[in-house]
């Protein structure tokens, strides 16, 4: 029994692993974005592993990374990374207002509590028309969805988990366009559990709204630059969270 179970643990963590490998998807969306004076930055660049790869296959010489672990943070610095902690729980992000023409925040939203204050952070540092490509994995996804049925907890919120928010496609896409601030340029689902490519990579093209996954990219309205920001309608809505 014990041989039998680890066998299907590993084939789980197969599965999974395949069902999450979105760097290719997130190559294509920034290909036609960046150039080689492209300012970008990943928010929760971790220890620069991403950094790394977009810098290998991009024409990237200008990207910086925030993180909120100093361990993390050093170690990007000491690999010639350029690296700033921040918590996007509390800290402003360490930049001018329009400095960016490219935002990166791929599974970060879900380890937030204050989503409120890291998006209104992130429009501000964002130029005019700049982009921000984000992505989170989906509450309502295909196999989420038959676990809650079965009474199960979804597999993007365990209870011992770094994961404190889920996101539905609809409702995480209205929140991002909160006051037209941004405009969904493109929907993206990607893996579709329990198969593998290519059978995953086609069901996502079929119903990506049931991935994995769901990666959006979008474009910061410059004719919505003086209305309410989501901390704001935080603040005016949230009575009982501290923000």
């Amino acid at each position: 029994m014990a041989a039998v179970k680890g066998w299907l643990q590993s084939k789980q963590k197969l599965i999974a692993a395949k069902n999450k490998d979105y760097y290719p998807v997130i190559m294509e969306e920034l290909r036609p974005l960046v150039g080689a004076d492209t300012r970008l930055l990943e928010v929760g660049c971790w220890e620069g592993q991403s950094i790394r790869h977009y810098q290998q296959l991009l024409p990237l010489e200008n990207i910086r990374g925030i993180d909120c672990f100093p361990e993390a943070v050093s170690l990007c610095q000491s690999q010639g990374i350029d690296a700033r902690r921040c918590d996007l729980e509390k800290d402003p992000l360490p930049f001018a207002d329009g400095f960016f023409e490219v935002v990166i925040a791929n599974q970060v939203f879900e380890h937030l509590k204050n989503i409120y204050g890291a998006i209104s952070e992130i429009h501000r540092v964002l130029q005019p028309e700049g982009h921000l490509l984000i992505g989170v994995p989906n509450l309502s996804s295909l196999h989420n969805r038959l676990l809650i049925a079965l009474g199960r907890q979804p597999t993007c919120m365990q209870m011992f988990d770094d994961h404190v928010r889920g996101f539905t496609p609809q409702a995480f896409s209205n929140f991002l366009t909160f006051n037209d601030l941004f405009r969904v340029i493109r929907f993206t689902g990607l893996g579709f559990y329990p198969f593998v490519p290519p059978v995953s990579t086609f069901l996502s093209r079929i119903f990506p709204r049931s991935t994995v996954i769901m990666l959006l990219l979008l474009q910061k309205n410059p004719q919505a630059a003086n209305r309410p920001l989501w901390i704001d309608e935080a603040r005016r809505v949230v009575k009982q969270t501290n923000l």
